[in-house]
């Protein structure tokens, strides 16, 4: 951008939001006391930072001024670019689909599915697909993106009393309780880390399950093969 076009528009942008902004000779600078709009709050730039977006044009801040580093514990992708096509065809034009996916049953070597695509979903550092599952009775499960080995068309017709489900997911909200051996600092922060609201957390509820095993004492099943890693 040429000197005279960033000129211009703070010139437009001083004149525009004079409630914020005012002409020091050469310098923009902020009115006293004023108070930044939303699109300019730190809740705000955290919320973009969360979803990725960290260039320039998203923050108004350069690599120099706030470097940000984004570690993934995962490989989301299906074994091929032509699996997440056909998952994503499926989704968008509601038809059904055959996958085979491996779950974390103990001895799963792999099976195949028939399921009707609703959404994709991200949880934590994972990418998952919420579909409903022909051979359930139309349940819906979700299966974790890279774990789903192949996806092929499926010519075999929905069951005509199938009843598409929603793609969002109802919200469950239960008591819970904060370990005793907390201080009170750490129940603070904690309650607001977890968004705890007067004694009780609300989750979509395909969420609440891992949500108690990560922060709770919530109980894999014994038929699970977890955790993968083993320490040495």
């Amino acid at each position: 951008m040429s000197t005279s076009k960033a000129t211009q528009l703070l010139a437009s942008e001083v004149q525009t939001r004079g409630d914020l902004l005012r002409r020091e000779g050469y310098l923009v600078r902020k009115q006293l006391g004023a108070k930044p709009p939303p699109c300019a709050s730190m809740k705000d730039l955290l919320e973009k930072l969360d979803a990725g977006l960290t260039r320039f044009a998203d923050t108004g801040l350069r690599d120099d001024e706030l470097p940000v580093n984004t570690w993934h514990w995962t490989d989301n992708m299906p074994h091929s670019e032509e699996v997440l096509a056909r998952l994503v065809s499926a989704c968008v034009n509601q038809r059904s689909v055959q996958i085979q996916y491996v779950g974390m049953q103990r001895g799963d070597a792999g099976h195949w599915l028939r399921i009707v695509p609703l959404s994709l979903d991200k949880m934590g550092d994972q990418w998952r697909l919420a579909a409903q599952d022909l051979e359930k009775e139309g349940a819906v499960r979700t299966y974790v993106l890279a774990r789903i080995l192949a996806a092929e068309h499926d010519d075999q017709p929905i069951p005509r009393k199938f009843v598409r489900a929603s793609p969002g997911d109802s919200q469950k909200r239960e008591a819970v309780r904060l370990n005793p051996g907390l201080t009170d600092v750490q129940r603070r922060v904690l309650a607001r880390e977890l968004r705890i609201k007067d004694g009780y957390v609300t989750l979509p509820a395909r969420c609440w399950h891992e949500f108690m095993i990560r922060f709770a004492d919530g109980q894999r099943s014994d038929n699970i093969a977890w955790p993968p890693l083993l320490s040495s």
